[in-house]
C-alpha cells in the first residue's frame, strides 16, 4: 500500500493506485489464479514474475520522464534493465520517441506527485502536457492491452490535478509503450467524468475496509513523502 503524506506528516492519505488495487483484483481473482498456475507449469515463480514486471515498468517510466523533459536517458538507468528485458525496454523507448517527435508537446509535469486532503487521496501522474492548446493527461503502461481500471485511475488523477492546481484537463490518453505496434487510447472529458463516479464508489468501499488510515481535512500543502505501508 502507498500512503501519501506531507513533510510535517499532518496529512496522510492513500494513493490512487492503492485504492484501485483494493478492488481491481477481486473480479479477476480466478484469472489471476489461473495465470499463477500456468507459471507453475512453466517452473516460474509467481511473485518473482510480478516483481520483475513491476521493476521493468518502473525503469521504463523513469526513462520516459527524461524524454518528455528533453534530457538524455542516463547510462546507469539503462544498465538497470535486466538482460532478458532489453528488447522490451528498447521497444518501449523507440515507440514513444516516434510518437513524441510527431506531436512535439510541451511538458507541464512529469512524474509529479500530488496530494489533496480535501479529496482524501494522492498520486503520481506520469505526464501532463499541452498539445494544440489542449491540456492532456497521459499514462504510460507496459501492459499488453487496455484495462478499465486504467481509465478509472486517470479519472482520479484528473480530479486530483484540478483540485490541487490551476490546470483543467481537456482529455486523457493511455499509451501502451511495450507492445510491438505502438498503441494509444484517447479518453474524452465526458468519459473521465463518468469513470470518476466509479472511482468514488471504489474509494468509499476502500475507506470502509481501511478505517485505520487518517482521512484528515487538513489542507496544508508541503512537499510530499510516499510511504510504503
Amino acid at each position: 500500500m502507498h500512503i501519501y503524506t506531507n513533510n510535517t506528516k499532518d496529512v496522510m492519505v492513500p494513493s490512487v493506485t492503492s485504492v484501485i488495487s483494493f478492488i481491481k483484483t477481486k473480479p479477476e481473482f480466478e484469472s489471476l489464479i489461473k495465470w499463477a498456475n500456468s507459471l507453475g507449469y512453466k517452473h516460474q515463480d509467481y511473485f518473482a514474475t510480478l516483481n520483475n514486471a513491476a521493476n521493468v515498468g518502473t525503469i521504463v517510466h523513469e526513462a520516459l520522464s527524461y524524454i518528455v523533459t528533453n534530457q538524455p536517458i542516463p547510462d546507469d538507468l539503462i544498465n538497470r534493465v535486466p538482460f532478458a528485458d532489453i528488447d522490451k525496454f528498447n521497444t518501449a523507448i523507440s515507440n514513444f520517441y516516434t510518437f513524441y517527435r510527431q506531436t512535439l508537446p510541451t511538458t507541464i509535469y512529469s512524474e509529479k506527485s500530488l496530494l489533496s486532503a480535501e479529496l482524501g487521496f494522492g498520486g503520481t501522474l506520469d505526464w501532463l502536457s499541452i498539445e494544440d492548446n489542449k491540456v492532456i493527461l497521459t499514462d504510460f503502461k507496459t501492459s499488453s492491452d487496455f484495462r478499465e481500471y486504467m481509465l478509472i485511475q486517470l479519472s482520479a488523477y484528473t480530479k486530483l490535478i484540478e483540485t490541487t492546481t490551476d490546470y483543467k484537463i481537456d482529455s486523457a490518453r493511455i499509451i501502451l509503450v511495450s507492445t510491438p505496434t505502438f498503441r494509444k487510447k484517447e479518453i474524452s472529458r465526458e468519459e473521465l467524468d463518468k469513470y470518476y463516479k466509479k472511482f468514488d464508489l471504489i474509494y468509499q468501499l476502500y475507506k470502509l475496509y481501511n478505517p485505520s488510515i487518517e482521512y484528515t481535512e487538513d489542507t496544508s500543502e508541503n512537499s510530499l513523502i510516499i510511504v510504503d505501508s
